[in-house]
């Protein structure tokens, strides 16, 4: 039961982050020099959905991770079920939450 939760989460995880950075790039190429207004809101709006997508990327990521974490013994002895590939998924949003984190103590020092 835990594997097939570890690989729902890994899986989840994995698709969201692809397909954000899939719609993000349609979202951008689509923009041209004389899109004005359009154009602002059309970045804006991938400018959002990046970051949904990372955050939900990374809740998904760190799921699969404590799972992989707490019952390493219990889950199979292949690759497939190593930390790394949950801290892999959920690292784009982890260093979002570093440098905002970081520019709030340097702001406030």
């Amino acid at each position: 039961m835990y594997r097939y939760i570890y690989l729902i989460c890994l899986a989840l995880g994995g698709i969201t982050l692809l397909t954000t950075v899939a719609f993000v790039a349609d979202i951008i190429s689509r923009i041209d020099a004389d899109s004005g207004n359009a154009g602002a809101f059309t970045a804006a709006l991938s400018i959002g959905a990046l970051g949904v997508g990372v955050l939900v990327a990374t809740m998904f990521g760190l799921l699969a991770g404590s799972v992989a974490y707490v019952y390493s013994d219990k889950l199979p002895d292949q690759r497939l079920y190593h930390l790394r590939w949950s801290i892999l998924i959920s690292s784009p949003g982890l260093i979002c939450l570093l440098a905002i984190i970081g520019v709030w103590v340097m702001n406030g020092l």
